[in-house]
């Protein structure tokens, strides 16, 4: 099956891509908002305002967190994503009621407090097509 591309916007992302945090241990899954309307293959297409945890992200997504300092009680600290405004990356021409879909380009950052060195970066590591 051939991937759906927007030039140099890159790849959409669809229901069930897969998403990766740079301080998280698992990959985790990412799904559309029910208001979305435009499929590729079959699947709703993201946007770059599919960004509500619980919704689109799992509210416990990966796993554990590297960023937060292990302490004895808790060598593991868990991931408790926070996410820092939209995605971020090259708005696409391609849209869905007025909002640029989300591509394989784009990133998000998480801001929990707790974590010390810097903020997570989430990625798109597959994109469901």
């Amino acid at each position: 099956m051939n991937k759906v591309i927007f030039g140099n916007n890159g790849i959409a992302v669809v229901k069930g891509a897969v998403c990766k945090c740079s301080f998280g241990d698992t990959p985790n899954t990412l799904s559309p908002s029910p208001l979305s309307t435009m499929e590729v293959s079959g699947k709703k297409v993201l946007t770059v305002q599919d960004i509500n945890i619980g919704l689109n992200i799992p509210p416990v997504s990966f796993t554990t967190c590297k960023g937060i300092p292990p302490t004895p009680a808790i060598p593991k600290p868990p991931c408790n994503i926070m996410l820092t405004g939209d995605w971020i990356g090259e708005p696409c021409a391609v849209k869905v009621n007025g909002v640029s879909i989300l591509t394989d380009k784009h990133q998000i950052l998480c801001s929990n407090p707790q974590v010390t060195l810097g903020s997570g970066v989430i990625t798109i590591e597959n994109t469901g097509q």
